[in-house]
This record gives C-alpha cells, structure tokens and sequence, in this order.
C-alpha cells in the first residue's frame, strides 16, 4: 500500500525509467523469481505552457547580486540560475528538450567576452533528463538596462531568463539571451575576422577563418548584423549580403558533422554548396573541441 505517497512517480535508478504515478489503489508488480527492482520516489513536475520565444505569459522571476552582472555564473548564485533555466528552455524554440523531463541544467563552461562598454558570457550548458542521456546546449548571456531592458520586456520577452538587481551599480535591468544583442553578434564576426584567441582556466576559445573570408567581404567594412528572430534548432546572425553565422545550440564534443563537410567541400571548391568563411570552436585543456558556429 503506497497511498501515503499519492502523486509521486516511481523511477527505477539503473534506467531511470518512470512508472505510473502512485495512486489511492494499491500498486502492483510482476517479478521473475529472484528479481528485483531498484526505485526513486520523485515529485512528478508539470509540463511547462505558454509561447516560444515571440511571447511569454508567466511572470518573470526576480534576481538579485551584490557584484557585477556576470556574478550570476558564481558559485554562490549558480545553482538559482539553474534552476532558472530548467523552466527557461522549455520556452525556446531550439531547445529540443521540449518533450522530456529535465531533472537537472548545469553551467559547465562561463566564458566571459568584452561586449561593446560591457561583457556578454558564453556559457555551456548541460542538460540532463530523467530518461535518457545528457544534451550540451550553447547559451550567450547579457545584461540589458534602462531603455534598453524597456525594449526587451516589450518586443522580446522571450530572450529574457530574469529581471536582474545589480546592488554594487545600483542598475536594475534584464539578463537575456545575447544572440538578441547586436553588439554581440558583431563580437562574433570580429573574433572570426581577427582570428582571435581566448584563453580561459577550462580551455580556449578559438576563431578561425579560411581565404572565403577575404574574397567575400574584400575591402569593405564588416556589415552591421541583424539577429534572426525565426530560430530552430539552430540561431542565425545575418551579417548583410556577406554572411550568415550558425550558432549551434546542441553542442557535440568532437567534429561538427555540419562543419566538418562543409569545410571540406569549401577546400575543393565544390560550387554546389555554401562556402565556409570562418568558425568559433571551444578547445578543452583535455584536447576535446567543441563547435560553437
């Protein structure tokens, strides 16, 4: 009789599979002779709702730090982040989650970049489920106040994770998703352009450009770069009739299969495919690397 535990869901430990939720009745089980089960009792969450990001219905959650923005990625408040984000990327059209039960998201890499008069972070993401394995997720964050904030609570809800309370500053404004930010998609195309390097203690992010580069963009300045709204699976910057950058958001350790051929048919000169001009790659002090876009 397990009627005391009404509600929870029994989740065997070695698969993590979930049985039916516990009820009034008493619960029943076949065994083979000498078999066993092993079960966690947990809460059974409910499926988030609400619209992707073009839209939000529920309230945006509160948070506050002492420091700088970027204090969000301390261990001190890592873990509310997280739980944030649990809900959060049930809300974004790329996360491919949407259909499973997420136990657990953990900041695994922060990457702090200089973004204009202010700092964007590149953080990766793991996501773990109650069934299944673990997804890595790539998530550009910043920090938008004043008129700035105004304009995202208005048309771009959906990138906003929290409203965000600097106490050290004094500034109150949004944390949001930085591919909304057009200084930090002209970030991206300058590390390309620049072949930038940085390091950082869990390994080093890596920008490289192959000779398409030059022959597209010639002598001309770097176009000014327009968000993509219409996200999939992947986020989209368009760079005027010169580029478009993809950032992918479920991450691989090892080559890109996306990148990796069409790299390869940019070095031949195969005329019936788009034409690589650079990428951004995470390199781990282990050796692993890890496409970006």
């Amino acid at each position: 009789d397990l009627a005391a535990f009404k509600g929870c869901v029994p989740v065997e430990l070695f698969g993590r599979m979930e049985f039916p939720a516990i009820g009034e009745k008493p619960y029943f089980f076949t065994l083979n002779s000498h078999s066993f089960y092993l079960f966690s009792l947990e809460s059974k969450a409910a499926a988030p709702a609400g619209p992707g990001p073009t839209g939000r219905e529920e309230k945006i959650p509160d948070f506050t730090v002492a420091d700088e923005w970027t204090s969000v990625l301390s261990p001190q408040n890592r873990q509310q982040l997280e739980n944030l984000l649990v809900e959060w990327l049930h809300h974004q059209r790329w996360f491919g989650g949407k259909a499973r039960t997420v136990t657990h998201a953990t900041v695994v890499e922060s990457m702090p970049l200089p973004c204009g008069l202010d700092t964007a972070c590149f953080v990766l993401l793991q996501v773990d489920y109650l069934q299944g394995d673990s997804e890595l997720y790539t998530l550009p964050l910043a920090f938008a106040h004043g008129k700035e904030a105004d304009t995202f609570r208005e048309l771009d809800p959906g990138f906003i994770l929290c409203n965000l309370t600097v106490q050290a500053t004094g500034l109150s404004g949004v944390l949001y998703g930085a591919v909304a930010s057009k200084e930090f998609c002209k970030l991206l195309v300058d590390l390309i352009a620049g072949r930038r390097r940085m390091r950082f203690p869990t390994g080093e992010l890596e920008a490289s450009r192959t000779p398409v580069f030059r022959q597209v963009l010639g002598e001309a300045a770097l176009p000014e770069p327009i968000p993509g709204k219409a996200e999939q699976s992947n986020s989209s910057v368009i760079y005027g009739d010169k580029f478009i950058l993809k950032l992918f958001r479920r991450l691989d350790v090892g080559d890109n299969p996306d990148f990796e051929i069409t790299r390869f048919l940019t070095a031949h000169e195969f005329p019936y495919a788009q034409q690589v001009a650079g990428a951004l790659e995470f390199c781990r002090s282990n050796g692993e690397r890890i496409t970006l876009g």
